[in-house]
């Protein structure tokens, strides 16, 4: 039985000698991690590739390369592309930290900070980009990138969810006029419903999908009106609900 690796050796990246002091003491001490310390970015871009870290700890105000200008550089170097890094800073702003963010760190917690909450934190902000990391690697989609592409595409489906929801009202409503022909009606439903599960499950809109693949199947299988009318009910209802969604951010 093998064993999952954890959050084992940390890099801690800050110019001021006494906060390196007390932060390798925390994290070894209480979080039991094997610690490097590094006085400058320079410094922490020497040391890394042969420390080979789990996760890297970083202070934002360095003089000379500051902690985004090290992450960038990290970001560089192959064998540390994709390590965790978490910047430790006593700026608290809402937006500093949303632009620390959206520079690829993993998280920012501030300081000052309690030994135990830290080796927590740590923990917890390692496993996440772990996981994320993982769902990357098997999930095609799961690349920034990709994802904002996915989601335009979400977005134009849904802007012509209004033609699908008229055509199949109207081809419902003709299926249970007294005396018509259904043979159109049910074409109709059926070419409607064949498009929308195709579209909506590969775009990763399975419950849309599945409503819309289950009123397929049952045309298919030339079910009768009767029984049609539930589910494609409730295909009309995922139709709207699916509408009213906001692109995501």
């Amino acid at each position: 039985m093998t064993t999952e690796p954890g959050l084992e050796r940390i890099l801690y990246i800050d110019d001021e000698e006494v906060l390196r002091r007390v932060t390798r003491a925390v994290l070894e001490k209480a979080g039991g991690f094997t610690v490097a310390v590094a006085s400058s970015g320079k410094e922490g871009l020497a040391l890394a590739p042969a420390f080979k870290p789990d996760l890297i700890v970083l202070d934002v105000m360095m003089p000379e390369m500051d902690g985004p200008t090290t992450l960038a550089a990290l970001r560089t170097l192959p064998d540390l592309s994709k390590v965790p890094v978490v910047f430790l800073t006593a700026k608290a702003q809402p937006s500093e930290i949303e632009r620390l963010r959206d520079l690829g760190a993993a998280e920012v917690l501030t300081k000052p900070f309690e030994p135990q909450t830290l080796c927590r934190d740590l923990h917890r902000i390692w496993s996440a980009a772990r996981a994320r990391d993982q769902v990357s690697a098997t999930d095609p989609w799961a690349a920034p990138e990709l994802q904002a592409a996915l989601e335009e595409m979400r977005q134009v489906f849904r802007d012509g969810l209004s033609d699908h929801l008229l055509a199949i009202v109207a081809a419902r409503d003709a299926l249970f006029q007294t005396g018509a022909d259904a043979t159109t009606p049910r074409a109709t439903l059926r070419a409607r419903a064949h498009r929308i599960t195709g579209t909506a499950r590969t775009i990763g809109l399975g419950s849309l999908g599945d409503r819309a693949a289950e009123v397929e199947d049952l045309l298919v299988a030339d079910a009768s009106s009767a029984a049609l009318l539930g589910p494609i009910d409730a295909l009309l209802a995922a139709i709207e609900e699916e509408r009213r969604t906001k692109p995501r951010k």
